[in-house]
């Protein structure tokens, strides 16, 4: 009968030498790329969640603006109840509102809302920086979005 048996030459474990620490240089490289598309994955997320939580307010909004005796006041505070809760209500002076009949801004014409006839074009426009509603952790790495907006338009008829 004839057994083989295989043992290790010393030479296979001083190949294996060098690769020590192979594999923590691997994770040093790629750590940060791993890192960066889950925080951008995170920050999308909310920042699509924001974004619905603002078309929601505008469309809540234009509803308030369409029903007689609506003021740009109650249009506000109906916006502003909407987005109750969410990390950019915290201050309201960063929820723009913006008014329009047949495509006049209220700050034109503030008489506008109420003279408004069944059937004129109601819009609402709300707009919060970006960075009010989603932290900007990727400027680390060179991504920001301090210029970008959330803004939502809705239109609808006057009742």
């Amino acid at each position: 009968m004839n057994i083989r048996r295989h043992h290790r030459s010393p030479r296979t474990t001083r190949r294996a030498a060098p690769r020590r620490g192979v594999l923590s240089v691997e994770l040093v490289m790629t750590l940060p790329v791993l890192l960066m598309t889950i925080v951008g994955a995170v920050l999308l997320n909310q920042m699509l969640m924001s974004n619905q939580a603002v078309g929601a307010a505008a469309a809540n909004g234009a509803r308030e603006a369409t029903m007689p005796g609506a003021t740009a006041t109650s249009v506000r505070e109906t916006v502003l109840r909407s987005v109750q809760g969410w990390r950019f209500a915290n201050n309201p002076i960063d929820v723009k509102v913006t008014i329009r009949v047949n495509g006049v801004p209220l700050a034109s014409d503030p008489a506008a809302l109420a003279d408004a006839a069944t059937g004129d074009d109601v819009s609402v426009t709300v707009r919060v920086a970006a960075v009010k509603a989603v932290p900007d952790m990727l400027k680390t790495f060179g991504l920001t979005i301090a210029d970008q907006q959330l803004e939502t338009t809705y239109h609808m008829r006057k009742e």
